[in-house]
Parts: structure tokens; sequence; C-alpha cells
């Protein structure tokens, strides 16, 4: 239930800004003039959607009205808004069109996202964006008739990996709501899956604005949800940035703990220190961190959307639309079906040490985008069907028979150290050896590194041998020769199945061509070809990813490597 806060005695008659009016309860109130208004601070004063439908029975008042507005005391902040130019079309939907001037909020309350509902926006097969079950985990597809979290338990919410996170110096990544018809463009529920270049720039409209160290620097994030009470245009998910009106969802989502370690007990503004963050569950950490300068544990570079004692906070954004990058596609599941109109955004290379999501799908954009090493052009990313076409380079071929013998000659992978391959390792960690030690099955979002018996000097005839199989696909399933065992981008990595192209600076899609269901295919690639780009350092790491978002394991999305060899 929503606290209602009035000022009794205070007659509006005139002014140039809207308002909430709670009485007299008449029709004619704004016109005739209003007895009690609802303060600059309160919820009903936010908005007309937060005033008539969360607060009603009460009456919004502005211009339209024919009557009384408040003055500025009575004015909420959020209603003072701000212009919204653009540089070379007044419709953000008009490719290349940059819109200019927009303030951004933040906000985290677990709630199953708008746009997870059917029927919201013009998406490819009229997907619906993921949602996530208990702990924000298994993100997938749901039905109308699965309930939020936000209205009772059981129910679905929100997902960890909608969290914010750093691709690299200039760019991070992450999800948002938009406020219905907020700008010319952004249309309510028809902005569903849309993504949006923002860039910081200097200026404020609500609170300080953005710190000097982030002007320039961009985020690029994708919509999953329409903010109905949002009256400028993007409200950022950012966890621990304040739950808002619904503060329940998160406490339901997230077993053993209490609604106030999700915002700090200020559902309006959420955490005023990076110390908040530790009352986390300890996924959403680092998207909590992401919002200030340092790390709290080892006082690290992350970004700094809201620097400590307040200098950033609420900062302005230019905007435009842009193709969605599958870094964000690959989560949400959803993408517009006329993304092919807009422009791609060039990330740039992703940080060695990025966090979040961005360190395990590392591309630059859903059909390549920009990448720092040349690399074989990827195939357009495909519709969501679970069968794909060959797409085999001359180069690639099966081998005429299975290397024989067990682990004779072909490794022994109970015999090598294994270790994760960054901190999506062990994500959901569905792992087990098979075949006496022969073979890795690996399942959802586990990465696993195997060290070699001995460092590998690649030559002109070195090969990398395998053989694969699996019953059920799903996004990427992908195997990599390797010079570290935590840094994926130190070595090939070459894709034969899944439905999503992993279309990162170093995937190798020319293998890309398993069909699930139809037993066991063997690989055998040169090395040399692909290892040009990274050196003459020895290999020493043989490593597994498998990147499943959307189907929960249930054991038949699991994959099966055997028959692994790399021969000199």
């Amino acid at each position: 239930m929503v606290r209602k806060v009035v000022v009794v005695g205070l007659v509006v008659l005139g002014g140039a800004d809207a308002y909430c009016c709670f009485w007299p309860d008449t029709a004619d109130r704004c016109s005739q003039g209003c007895e009690s208004v609802a303060p600059a601070g309160n919820w009903c004063a936010q908005s007309k959607y937060h005033c008539e439908v969360d607060c009603a029975p009460h009456k919004w008042c502005d211009e339209s009205s024919s009557g009384g507005t408040s003055n500025s005391s009575t004015t909420p902040s959020s209603s003072s808004g701000g212009s919204t130019t653009t540089t070379s079309s007044d419709n953000v939907q008009t490719p290349g069109a940059v819109i200019s001037g927009s303030f951004t909020t933040g906000y985290w309350d677990c709630c199953k996202p708008s746009c997870s509902w059917s029927g919201k926006g013009a998406t490819d097969q009229n997907r619906a964006v993921n949602a996530c079950g208990a702990n924000g985990e298994n993100p997938r597809e749901t039905s109308d008739s699965e309930q939020s979290v936000c209205d009772g338990s059981p129910g679905v919410g929100s997902c960890n990996a909608y969290a914010p996170w750093v691709h690299n110096a200039e760019v991070t990544l992450g999800f948002a709501a938009v406020g219905k018809d907020s700008v010319p463009g952004i249309d309510g529920d028809e902005t569903c899956s849309q993504c949006f270049e923002l860039t910081w720039k200097s200026g404020s409209q609500r609170g300080p604005g953005a710190h000097p160290d982030i002007i320039g620097k961009r985020h690029v994030v994708q919509v999953i949800n329409i903010g109905y009470d949002v009256s400028h245009s993007f409200d950022l998910q950012i966890p621990a940035a304040g739950q808002g009106i619904f503060d329940q969802g998160c406490a339901r989502q997230y077993s053993g703990f209490s609604k106030g370690d999700f915002d700090c007990d200020n559902n309006y503004g959420g955490c005023g220190s990076i110390s908040g963050c530790e009352n986390l569950p300890d996924f959403l950490k680092e998207g909590c961190y992401w919002r200030y300068a340092k790390r709290a544990s080892d006082d690290s570079y992350i970004y700094g959307w809201r620097v400590e004692d307040n200098k950033s906070d609420n900062p302005m954004a230019d905007f435009r639309r842009v193709k969605c990058p599958s870094l964000l596609t690959d989560i949400s599941g959803a993408w517009p079906e006329n993304d092919p109109n807009y422009p791609e955004v060039d990330l740039g290379a992703p940080n060695e040490d990025a966090t979040g999501p961005s360190a395990a799908l590392t591309s630059s954009s859903s059909s390549g985008g920009s990448v720092t090493t040349p690399q074989p052009v990827a195939s357009p990313r495909p519709s969501r069907s679970h069968t794909r076409s060959p797409s085999r380079s001359p180069t690639a071929r099966p081998i005429a028979a299975a290397p024989a013998g067990g682990c004779a000659n072909s490794l022994d992978l109970s015999s090598l150290k294994m270790t994760n391959m960054t901190s999506w390792g062990s994500k959901t960690n569905v792992w087990s050896l098979q075949q006496s030690g022969c073979a890795l099955s690996i399942a959802d979002k586990t990465w696993k590194a195997f060290e070699l018996p001995s460092p590998v000097v690649v030559s002109a005839t070195t090969k990398l041998d395998f053989c694969f199989t699996q019953q059920k696909q799903c996004n990427v399933h992908a195997i990599g020769v390797t010079t570290s065992n935590t840094n994926m981008n130190k070595g090939p990595i070459f894709q034969v199945s899944g439905w999503s192209n992993w279309n990162n600076a170093n995937n190798v899609l020319d293998y890309n061509d398993y069909n699930a269901g139809t037993g066991e295919k063997c690989y055998s690639i040169d090395l040399a070809s692909h290892l040009s780009n990274y050196g003459t350092t020895p290999i020493k790491y043989v490593s597994f990813f498998g990147i499943c978002w959307n189907d929960k394991h249930y054991g038949n999305n699991d994959a099966l490597w055997s028959k692994i060899r790399v021969s000199a």
C-alpha cells in the first residue's frame, strides 16, 4: 500500500508545473483549486501514473486539466523533466538519430520484466525476454501464467545477468527500463527488446550529474522493462539502486535475505555507498560495484556511475537506437525484428579482466561488429531455430576415423590438472569425466581448462582432434587451445554447436555445423593457420566452453567431448 502524505491547508490555483491533488475529491479540483497537494518527495507526486493509478482516486493536474497547477514548492523533482532535442531527427526510431538531454536513474526490484510477458514489442519470432527463477538463475522464456515474484510466491523474476558490467575502459553494458512516451520514439511496450547506446555528458537535471571521469564513455543497454511511472528516458538496472514501490520481490526470489539487504532500506535511491553492495547475494555484487568508482574488496577500478561522496549520480546522456549486440541478446533471448535497420555499435575489444557476462560472451555486435583481430567472416545471426544449415569452409573436415584405443591415442583428462576458465568456469559447474577419464561432459554455463602433459610448439602439421556428441542444442559449445587457463583470449576457440554465433574476436565459426541428436561427429583442425595471430608461445591448455542460457539443466543439453588429442 502506498503511504499518502498530505499537505493540509494549501490551496493551489495557478502555476507552471504538474502536481498530484489529494483533496477535494471532485472532478473539477484542478480548475477550482486543490486544497491538499502531494509534496515533492511523495511517491504519488512523481507522475500521472503514480497519482491516478498507484494512488487512486487522486487527480493529476497539469495544463491539460484546464486549471491550476502547483507552484515550485509542490512540484515533484522527477516531473521537471528536461528538453529532448535531436541532432538529426526528433524521433529516436529514426536510424542514426541522436537524442540529447536525458538524465538517468537506477533501480533493481527483482520483478519479472515487463517485456517477459507476451505481446510486448515486435520481436523476432514474437519472443519475450527471459525471466529467471529462484536466486536469479536459469534464464528462460516464461508463460503469462507464471506470476512475478513481486506479486507473490512462487513466482519468477529478474535475472542476475541483467546487472551491468564493464566491457572495457570506454564501454559498459547492461539492461534498462524506459518511460512510456518519455521521448519521441520511445513508445512503451513497443520499445521492448530494443537497444540503445548512451553516451554520458556534462550537465544535470536531477542530482549532481556525471563525474568528469565518465563523460564521453558509453553504456549500451537493452530494454527489458517499461516504467509507466518513469517520466524521463532510462531507468537502468543496477543492483542496490532502489526497489521502489515493489520492495517484496527480491526477498522472495533470494532465500535467506531480507528486503532491506537489496537497497539499504532506501527504496528510492538505494545504497548511498559501495559498502551496501556487500549485503547482496554474491551474484549481484559485481553489478552493484559497477555503480561506484572502486570495488570495496580490492580498491580496483570499476566504472563510477555513482562516485563516492555523491560526486556522480543520475548522469545525463545522449542516446541513439542501435542494433542489439549479441552480448545482450544472448542473455535476454530476444531482439527486435527490425534490428537490421539500425547501426551496429562498436564495442571494442573486451578487457582481459572484464567483469560479468562480457567476460563470458566477448563479442562486439550481433553480427560481428568491430574486432581488433582479423577473423573469418561470421554468418548473420540466425533466427531462433534449433536447426542450422552447415557453413563449413573448405579447410574444415571431419576425420575419417576417430583416434582408437580409449585414451591410448588421446588425452586422459583424469590425469590432467583442471581449472576453471575465468569466473565462468563454475557458473553452474555441471560437468563430469566419462569413459574412464577419456571424455568430458559439460552442460549449462560451464568452462573448464585442462593443462596439457607438456606445452606444444605449433608447427605446420599440428592438429587438434576430437569428437563431439550432443542430444539438445543450446547457445554455444566450443573447444579451444590457449596459452592461459584464465584468459580465454590467448588462443583460438572453435565453436562446433549452438544457435547463437559466438562472434568474439578469437572465435572461429568454420566448424559450427553439428546438428544435435545426430550422434558422434569427429573433427581434425589444422592449428597452424589459426594460431598465427597469437605469436609463437607454446599452447598449454585445451579448454571447453558451454553456454546454455535458456535451458534449465535436465541432463538433455549435455555436450560430450571425447577422443581429444593435440598432435605435434
